[in-house]
C-alpha cells in the first residue's frame, strides 16, 4: 500500500510540474513568436506596434528570434507617448528593435545581459523564443 501511495504521489508531482513548467513550451510549439504575442492578453499594445511598424512580417519568418515582450502595463507606464508610437511606424520600429534579437537566447542569459526582469521565461516557438518582462528595454 505504501508503494502505491508513493508512486501515485510521484506521478501527481510530475504531472503538476509538467503542467506548470511544460505547458507553455508545449502549447507554443506550433506557433511563431508573433503568434505567441498576438495570442497573449497581456501584449495587445506590443502586437499593435508590431503591426504598425511592419516588424510583424519579419518575426513571422523562419528566425530564430528572441523576443523580450514587455506587457501592456510596462509599455503604457513608460515615459514615451504610446499614442505617438501607434501613429509613427518608424518610431514604433525603433522602440521594438530594442526588444527583438536574431538567434535564440535563454532567459538566464538575456535578463542579466539586458538588465531586465524577465517574469515568464523561455516560451518556445517554432521560430524562436519569447520572454515576458514587466519593463521596457531602453536604447542599447
Amino acid at each position: 500500500m505504501f508503494k502505491i501511495k508513493r508512486v501515485l504521489s510521484i506521478f501527481a508531482a510530475t504531472a503538476f510540474i509538467f503542467l506548470i513548467f511544460g505547458f507553455q513550451s508545449t502549447a507554443a510549439q506550433d506557433g511563431t513568436v508573433l503568434d505567441i504575442i498576438n495570442e497573449s492578453e497581456d501584449h495587445t499594445v506590443m502586437a499593435e506596434l508590431l503591426e504598425v511598424s511592419g516588424v510583424d512580417e519579419m518575426i513571422s519568418d523562419d528566425g530564430p528570434y528572441t523576443v523580450i515582450a514587455p506587457t501592456d502595463e510596462a509599455i503604457n507606464s513608460m515615459e514615451l507617448d504610446v499614442d505617438k508610437l501607434r501613429e509613427d511606424p518608424d518610431m514604433a520600429h525603433d522602440f521594438l528593435v530594442n526588444h527583438i534579437f536574431e538567434g535564440e537566447v535563454l532567459a538566464e542569459d538575456a535578463g542579466p545581459s539586458l538588465d531586465v526582469n524577465i517574469t515568464i521565461a523561455d516560451i518556445i516557438a517554432v521560430n524562436g523564443i519569447v520572454h515576458v518582462t514587466d519593463e521596457i528595454i531602453k536604447d542599447q
